[in-house]
């Protein structure tokens, strides 16, 4: 077992669920309904703009604790970035997450193109995902299959800023429990596919901090925070404590309008 592999694997899993593409659920849960109509419009564009880029970067203090191996007990400082391409005109996406910690690396790609999904872990090859695989994915799913969220109505209003030039209003939106709740079921659906069985998970302390465009009411940049995840889950047969704490996920939206080119990779 290489030292710490695994917990690159989780925590680049969990970066598929709260990075987002095209609009997935953890911003929907941010955002929808608010009595605020730059929040609605922006929830909006993320399907109805016909493209976007997003970059982000992060850290996260990790602590994994293997309770039958503690010689491999480690704590970890990581770097994560990312980026993705959409494509709402012509239904395509791409995404890509990297988790970075003492020396060891963990990427996953993936494309949906139209009705495909393909990915890939690490270094391997791209492999198509059946239908079933991919009905299972929560990332980069769009809001409109989270309708039945409810709303929220709590939220602060900072100062206005300017953002590479753009005129942006500037938000900060707490989760409250239900808000966290929706999270943590989604968060668990991520890993059905993998060789993580996740049996709980927590999450305290998480807030969106948004800037949006004056104009056209597109996402310009957002702050990520999340202070503490915990997880209880097997991997290969193997138990593990992992808790994540002082996540902070820094993204900047652009392109928007400007065509992506995304082709299947195989």
């Amino acid at each position: 077992m290489k030292k710490g592999i695994i917990i690159l694997i989780v925590v680049v899993l969990l970066l598929c669920a709260i990075a987002t593409v095209g609009g997935s659920a953890i911003w929907y849960f941010f955002l929808r309904n608010t009595p605020q109509k730059a929040f609605d419009k922006a929830v909006a564009n993320l399907d109805e703009a016909d493209y976007y880029q997003q970059e982000y970067e992060g850290t996260i203090d990790a602590r994994v604790t293997l309770p039958d191996y503690p010689e491999y007990d480690v704590d970890m400082e990581m770097e994560v970035s990312g980026e993705a391409k959409v494509d709402n005109k012509n239904n395509k996406k791409y995404l890509k997450s990297i988790g970075i910690s003492e020396g060891s690396s963990q990427t996953t790609e993936y494309y949906w193109i139209e009705d495909d999904v393909y990915m890939r872990l690490g270094s391997g090859s791209f492999e198509k995902l059946t239908e079933e695989e991919a009905s299972n994915l929560n990332t980069g799913s769009g809001t409109t299959e989270y309708a039945y969220l409810s709303g929220k109505d709590n939220y602060t209003i900072l100062e206005e800023e300017e953002i590479d030039g753009v005129n942006c209003y500037h938000y900060n939106v707490p989760l409250d429990d239900e808000d966290l709740s929706d999270f943590i079921d989604n968060f668990m659906s991520t890993f059905e596919d993998s060789n993580v069985t996740v049996n709980d998970v927590t999450v305290s302390d998480a807030s969106l901090e948004m800037w949006i465009s004056k104009d056209n009411s597109f996402i310009m940049k957002t702050i990520n925070k999340i202070g503490n995840i915990s997880t209880d889950s097997v991997s290969e047969g193997i138990d593990m404590v992992l808790i994540m704490e002082d996540i902070e996920i820094d993204s900047t939206f652009s392109g928007w309008n400007e065509e992506v080119e995304i082709e299947a990779p195989v």
